[in-house]
């Protein structure tokens, strides 16, 4: 794996964070997966439950014809505070507040992969974002960008929780990226400040009532949910977090 063409292309693209992870069954966290689709905590939304086994298992040929081996994980941040309103005065999120992110991180992993093939000619690899059936969230905690909060994001030390996840698949082994151990300590701030409940125990999430994911799946939520603060998306969980109460990180360019 050429890591001086990664780190320059890190470097030159402004990315703050990122990491590496081998790739191998994620056991705990696909028996999570699936006790949380069989208590249909994922709320209806079809995408949230295709391709279960591949998503547990992200060597299998299915998101890499070839099968993976390894994975590299980016961190964009995005835009937080102060609030921003739209025309009638309710809140946006911040993901929601510059260009599409899937479309500016896709512009992103079009020239990693570029720069990737051309310095490891016969190189097999896949971009993600949003898109594979791969779970983003896991695999950047293995990666070394964060540790999973009780609100289900990744939380870094340095971004807090503003910021969206993609990465690359790739059919070489890596080297695994240092950790960074949970920091959340005793905190419930994100539990407790949930407009609709959709924080009920620590680390689960019921979709179903969660404002931001069906703003994510660009469906209207359910007229018995409490509309929040919020018109698109949500932000309230990552709003009370700690680690989103310093100065914000500066927005990855389009974000």
């Amino acid at each position: 794996m050429p890591l001086d063409v990664l780190r320059e292309f890190v470097e030159a693209e402004r990315i703050p964070a990122w990491g590496m992870t081998p790739l191998e069954p994620l056991e705990r966290e696909g028996t999570r997966l699936r006790e949380w689709l069989a208590r249909g905590l994922h709320g209806g939304l079809p995408y949230l439950a295709d391709s279960v086994e591949v998503r547990a298992d992200p060597t299998l040929p299915g998101a890499l014809r070839a099968g993976a081996l390894g994975a590299i994980l980016l961190a964009l941040p995005h835009r937080r505070g102060p609030a921003a309103r739209d025309e009638n005065g309710m809140l946006v999120a911040g993901c929601y507040r510059g260009r599409n992110y899937h479309s500016v991180f896709r512009g992103v992993l079009r020239r990693l992969a570029g720069r990737l093939r051309r310095a490891a000619p016969g190189l097999a690899l896949r971009p993600f974002c949003d898109v594979l059936p791969v779970m983003e969230k896991p695999l950047a905690v293995r990666a070394g960008l964060g540790w999973q909060g009780r609100n289900t994001l990744v939380l870094n030390p340095t971004l807090g929780s503003t910021f969206v996840l993609g990465g690359v698949l790739i059919d070489r082994p890596v080297s695994p990226s240092p950790r960074i151990p949970d920091r959340c300590g005793d905190c419930r701030r994100c539990l407790d400040a949930c407009p609709t409940g959709a924080l009920a125990l620590p680390g689960v999430l019921d979709a179903g009532r969660c404002l931001a994911r069906w703003s994510t799946a660009g469906l209207p939520a359910p007229a018995s949910l409490p509309r929040g603060p919020y018109d698109r998306g949500c932000d309230v969980c990552q709003d009370v977090c700690p680690f989103n109460s310093g100065p914000a990180p500066e927005p990855f360019s389009g974000l």
